[in-house]
């Protein structure tokens, strides 16, 4: 899934920043206190690496010049705060079909919300719910008898039901029933979005970093490690050695200064294919 667009309203200093796009690497430039870092931590919060940090606080995080003024300014729901467009790749689209039958999607955007006091988010797909029936009853093997009690039904929940309350049924029904029971208030959309939700980017905001160490000496890292004696800088080259697929017991065994210094180029090269350093960036 790809992030294309994003807009913020009533968050901290933001009461609306209007929908702006986002491409695979996005700067933000602006002065001090304009609200750059206000837009990162509420972007964080749609799908946050720490389950802690997912949801809006009306006290602390609603702009406080409208604060006695929330009920009145937003009677019949939380106020929202973000709102997100997502592009599904082609892989997306791939798994989805083979889940769920060719021709559901109607669309290959989904927009995804998020509100005060809410945990989850909200999801908006253009599909095709009859196409997504047509692919379960052939999936399930159904007659042209059991299709004729299911013609008129349109939705998965009205399916289910109907089996449920019919006095005899086929095996192939049961198993029908018993597939779409197994969804979220046997509803295809919320079925859909919890197949879908797993694939949503996870968010992580941080707004300092710790450099590596400019010099290594693997032995004497190899002994603070043992002693628990690392500092910031020797756990940032440990990770960066984790990441790229090695470790230091590996460097530690390099017998050539050839070989070690191949390690650790392959190392840093992984690093820059795979990572660019920006405020804002998506995979």
């Amino acid at each position: 899934m790809k992030l294309t667009n994003v807009r913020i309203t009533n968050f901290r200093c933001i009461d609306d920043t209007t929908p702006f796009s986002i491409n695979q690497t996005t700067c933000m430039v602006g002065k001090n206190e304009s609200g750059k870092t206000t837009i990162l931590q509420a972007l964080a919060k749609l799908n946050p690496i720490d389950d802690g940090s997912k949801t809006y606080n009306k006290l602390h995080d609603y702009p406080r010049r409208h604060h006695s003024e929330y009920a009145e300014r937003h009677p019949h729901k939380e106020a929202n705060v973000l709102n997100t467009d997502w592009a599904l790749e082609k892989s997306d689209k791939s798994a989805i079909e083979n889940e769920f039958g060719e021709g559901v999607l109607k669309s290959d955007k989904i927009s995804v919300t998020k509100s005060y006091e809410q945990d989850g988010s909200s999801w908006i797909i253009d599909y095709d719910e009859t196409a997504a029936l047509k692919h379960l009853y052939k999936q399930h093997g159904l007659s042209v008898d059991d299709k004729k009690h299911l013609k008129d039904l349109k939705a998965s929940e009205a399916v289910h039901e109907h089996i449920v309350e019919m006095e005899e049924t086929s095996e192939e029904l049961k198993a029908l029933q018993e597939h779409i029971g197994k969804w979220r208030k046997n509803d295809f959309c919320l079925a859909m979005i919890d197949f879908i939700n797993p694939r949503l980017p996870k968010f992580m905001y941080f707004s300092q970093y710790s450099l590596m160490s400019g010099e290594i000496s693997v032995n004497q890292l190899k002994q603070d490690q043992q002693n628990s004696d690392l500092d910031e800088g020797d756990e940032v080259f440990l990770a960066f050695l984790e990441y790229a697929g090695t470790n230091l017991d590996e460097l530690h065994e390099a017998n050539q200064f050839e070989d070690l210094n191949t390690r650790c180029e392959a190392a840093s090269n992984k690093i820059s294919r795979s990572t660019s350093l920006s405020l804002l960036c998506k995979g």
